[in-house]
Formats: structure tokens, C-alpha cells, sequence
């Protein structure tokens, strides 16, 4: 789903399509997902725990709270200039 949506665009990949290229019955993505912004919310989810596992590390590095900061706030713009595609 991730590739299809960024190649073709959310609005041009249908839930019979997906099931389709994983092998699958329309049927069975629905029992997992009953929409596709579901499918969407669930890609967006693992994105965001990696950012955010990705920042609670930066902080852990840095007892000064302003350095701390510093370092969330740089970390969560290179994350995003390191993973435009997500971004997309």
C-alpha cells in the first residue's frame, strides 16, 4: 500500500487493487481494515512511532533542557529532510 499510494496517489489506489496485489480477497483487507484511510492511518502510525523513537533517543543523550530541546528540534527536521518520501 505504502508504494502504490506514493507512486500513484491515495485517491487512485482502490481496496479491490490492494487486495489484489498482496494475493488476497477484498474480503480479508476489509476484516483488517474496514476503510482505506485505515490502511493509511496504520502506514502513517509506523512513521510516526519511528520518528518518535528516533527523538526519545536524541533526548535521552542530553541532560541540559535546552540542549534537549535543541536536539528534538533538529532530529525532527532531519528525520523529515532524510524521509521525504513519508513526508509525501
Amino acid at each position: 500500500a505504502y508504494a502504490m499510494f506514493q507512486t500513484e496517489g491515495f485517491e487512485a489506489i482502490s481496496m479491490r487493487r490492494l487486495a489484489a496485489e498482496i494475493g488476497s480477497t477484498v474480503m480479508t483487507v476489509y476484516r483488517y481494515y474496514p476503510r482505506k484511510i485505515d490502511i493509511l492511518k496504520a502506514l502513517w502510525a509506523r512513521i510516526f512511532t519511528t520518528l518518535f523513537d528516533r527523538l526519545d533517543e536524541l533526548a535521552t543523550d542530553q541532560t541540559d533542557p535546552a540542549q534537549r530541546l535543541r536536539a528534538i528540534a533538529l532530529g525532527y527536521v532531519r528525520f523529515w529532510l532524510n524521509h521525504r518520501d513519508h513526508y509525501f
